[in-house]
């Protein structure tokens, strides 16, 4: 990826991602809307054809790499196709490094059985702004302590942003922070958000 590169997506388009895409340290994605009138252009994960009838478990893993997304739409499953929902995937974003930045802006992120975003490793700043998380959980495919707008309980992070933005129907918790399979710091569970700012948010119908 150049790094200045930005990939732009057309309004009112259809987009189909059906492979996970690692987004490596010193890289960057960006994904935004072109500027003008019309829906934003709204991307689905599609199955594979591996024979899982699943598309795949995230859309980019971070592997040291930075994102920046404004104005688009992300699906964890094909919707046109109703019986798609019996395959939803686990998440979205996925950090597999450390060292990730995460930059949302307007976003409608919709349908996994997970999570959204999660870092399994430590990130510098995540600053999510009018961004919709909506229908997170699906018993089809996973349980009762998934569903998560985000995942934090394995990573340090040093700026966590959470400004104007709305959670609809969420299975677990809006946002996951504390490791109950290992909650202390000292020992590597828990980790800790050296600045939070939570402001302007709306949760409904978790």
């Amino acid at each position: 990826i150049l790094p200045n590169r930005v990939y732009e997506l057309q309004r009112d388009a259809i987009y189909m991602h059906n492979s996970i895409i690692t987004v490596n340290a010193g890289q960057t994605i960006r994904l935004r809307a072109q500027v003008g009138t019309g829906k934003k252009p709204v991307v689905y994960l599609y199955d594979a054809g591996t024979g899982t009838g699943r598309p795949p478990g995230n859309m980019f893993v971070l592997n040291g790499g930075d994102m920046d997304f404004k104005n688009i739409c992300i699906a964890g499953y094909f919707e046109l196709v109703e019986d798609n929902v019996d395959g939803v995937q686990g998440g979205l974003i996925n950090t597999t490094a450390a060292g990730s930045n995460i930059t949302v802006d307007g976003v409608i992120f919709s349908n996994i059985n997970g999570q959204h975003i999660r870092t399994g490793f430590d990130v510098g700043k995540v600053d999510v702004r009018n961004t919709i998380f909506a229908n997170m959980g699906a018993l089809t495919t996973s349980n009762l302590g998934a569903g998560k707008g985000f995942d934090f309980r394995e990573a340090e992070i040093d700026t966590f942003i959470l400004l104007n933005n709305t959670f609809v129907n969420y299975q677990d918790r809006a946002i996951r922070h504390y490791n109950f399979a290992n909650p202390s710091p000292d020992t590597g569970g828990t980790r800790i958000l050296h600045y939070a700012r939570i402001e302007h948010n709306t949760f409904v119908n978790g």
